[in-house]
């Protein structure tokens, strides 16, 4: 294979639809140089992991005393029905088992990403495949633009993973901020998990309008629509959760 490939070759925008089609199509490629091997592969092995890992967090919550009741209880759909009639000790422990799961799990799924990796370059690459110029359009991608591709997808999908982390804020505080949300009638029905990353983005900032928006959409049986909301400055703008 020469050292581009044309427009034809890569296929449809399949590339981009996310890291499966992109392992797919690089394989088809024949993208076999020693770099682009090991990223494969090691996308590969992530994925085989993520499905094993995907219990992991309910795996910490079961060793800690809230689950040690005789009848078994649905810790996935907790509410602030529930939260509101445990003592203090139980939402510490959910708080420590949620932390430590959800930390886990992240961590064990984060892909690596090549270290000469340039995202503004991925990006431009990326959109001069999906909206070529009309006048000069780009008709043959090169294997490092293939490559450009394959680590944003990589990129977006451990940004997708941070968002679940919860660092810097500590368990009082949570347990603290759950307590405020849940003293709210409107809030009851709200599931726990959902809370947490709602009093999580208090915690860091976000603005009380998308604070707002994200409420309106969780109330709402997660609306899509209701994540829609309009800044100070006027600018409608999308909410980010979690």
């Amino acid at each position: 294979m020469g050292q581009s490939l044309s427009r034809q070759a890569i296929g449809s925008n399949a590339l981009f639809r996310g890291i499966d089609k992109s392992i797919s199509e690089a394989y088809f490629l024949n993208i076999r140089n020693s770099k682009s091997e090991a990223l494969l592969n090691s996308v590969i092995e992530k994925r085989y992991i993520m499905k094993k890992l995907f219990f992991v967090f309910f795996f910490y919550l079961i060793i800690f005393p809230i689950c040690a009741n005789a009848e078994i209880e649905d810790v996935f759909n907790f509410s602030g029905h529930d939260w509101s009639g445990w003592e203090k000790s139980r939402k510490h422990n959910f708080i420590s088992g949620f932390i430590l799961g959800s930390g886990c799990v992240a961590h064990n799924n984060l892909l690596s990403l090549e270290e000469k990796y340039d995202s503004d370059q991925a990006w431009a690459v990326y959109m001069e495949y999906i909206v070529p110029d009309k006048k000069k359009p780009k008709n043959s991608f090169s294997r490092n633009d293939v490559m450009l591709i394959l680590n944003l997808m990589i990129d977006l999908q451990n940004n997708s993973v941070n968002k679940y982390l919860i660092i810097e804020i500590t368990n009082n505080q949570l347990v603290d901020g759950l307590d405020l949300f849940f003293s709210d009638f409107k809030n009851k029905q709200i599931k726990l998990r959902d809370a947490i990353y709602v009093v999580k983005k208090q915690i860091k900032g976000a603005s009380p309008d998308e604070i707002e928006a994200i409420l309106q959409y969780l109330r709402s049986d997660k609306d899509s629509k209701k994540l829609w909301y309009t800044a100070k400055d006027g600018k409608k703008k999308l909410a980010s959760f979690p």
